[in-house]
């Protein structure tokens, strides 16, 4: 979560719940309404920004 004129992240977690509708979703295009749920934080604030990434392992090949 980023928040201010600097974004400063103020927490970092993960998402637990996505819903759209009231059900559970795996994603939410761009400019559409959703409810999310981020571990350890319920502070959210007008003008945060959610920034979302997915960190995956890959084995390097030869």
């Amino acid at each position: 979560i980023l928040r201010g004129k600097k974004l400063e992240p103020v927490h970092q977690g993960r998402v637990i719940a996505l819903k759209r509708f009231k059900e559970d979703a795996s994603e939410v295009r761009a400019g559409y309404e959703c409810g999310i749920q981020i571990s350890g934080f319920n502070s959210f604030q007008a003008g945060d920004i959610i920034e979302c990434f997915e960190i995956q392992k890959i084995r390097p090949s030869l």
